[in-house]
């Protein structure tokens, strides 16, 4: 029983996952993704429905504190992002902060699209930065805003 349990969640959590590219900056890519309803890219984003994600990530230097950056690039442009908090270790589903290099976590992150926001075509790059400022782990996708 145990083993048709394992598999079936194996199977489900292979089939949630969604595409996404390293950054352009180098930093170590998150280990996977998986953004609701968003299983191939590009990522259909609804107006005043918030981008639900989680990104498992390894750690490739300690973090006493994770500093979550989120660009957003919309017609041609690089934008930071503000989501409403500055500190991911609130929001890891699994791991603790601190984390030790090589520490495996998962960073839940909720992004609001407002209703304002016009239907175009948009690039996201979430990156989780220590207390230093040093890039931790990153990851990017494609997306359209949505009616």
């Amino acid at each position: 029983m145990f083993r048709q349990t394992l598999a079936l969640f194996l199977v489900l959590a292979v089939a949630y996952a969604t595409e996404f590219y390293e950054c352009d900056s180098g930093v170590t890519p998150a280990t996977d993704l998986r953004v609701n309803d968003c299983d191939q890219l590009p990522c259909q984003f609804k107006r005043g429905k918030d981008i639900i994600a989680q990104m498992d990530f390894k750690t490739d230097g300690a973090a006493s504190k994770l500093e979550p950056q989120v660009r957003v690039k919309a017609l041609g442009f690089w934008v930071n992002y503000p989501i409403g908090y500055d500190d991911a270790c609130t929001h890891l589903s699994a791991g603790k902060c601190p984390l030790s290099s090589g520490d495996s976590a998962t960073y839940d992150i909720q992004i609001p699209v407002l209703d304002s926001y016009p239907e175009i075509t948009i690039n996201v790059e979430v990156t989780l930065k220590n207390e230093n400022g040093d890039p931790i782990s990153c990851f990017a996708i494609d997306g359209e805003v949505v009616a």
